[in-house]
């Protein structure tokens, strides 16, 4: 029960330094974004990175055994990264982030038996930023 509190904690902290971050510039944000990565996640931001969108979560849930809050803190996180990339024009970029956040996003979805709302408008704005 503890590390379950500890962990969703975890998430509420990413969701309100994420909310800061917003409409600030890029330059800004992304000492942000490693800031969450290296202090809140159990995870480097650059191994994240370096994974196909189409294993993140078979490398998360099998490999580094994170539990459903960690995945929707890291999905924020990608999410926001991927909207912001997507802002700047950096498509390529933009579109690994997306997907990836899509992807745990979706298990997410498949995974917990509560509907989150938040999520779905999340996953109609990735689907709509992937196809400009």
């Amino acid at each position: 029960m503890i590390q379950q509190d500890y962990i969703l904690r975890l998430a509420q902290q990413v969701a309100q330094i994420l909310a800061k971050m917003l409409g600030k510039d890029w330059v800004d944000v992304m000492p942000g974004i490693e800031e969450v990565y290296n202090d809140l996640l159990p995870i480097d931001r650059a191994t994240i990175i370096a994974l196909p969108p189409d294993e993140i979560i078979q490398f998360l849930t099998k490999e580094k055994d994170l539990d459903f809050p960690y995945l929707e803190a890291l999905a924020e996180l990608l999410y926001f990264e991927g909207m912001q990339l997507h802002k700047e024009n950096d498509i390529t970029a933009a579109k690994d982030r997306l997907l990836k956040a899509q992807h745990l996003f979706l298990y997410l979805n498949q995974a917990q038996a509560t509907l989150s709302l938040d999520r779905q408008v999340k996953l109609q704005s990735i689907q709509s930023s992937l196809n400009d």
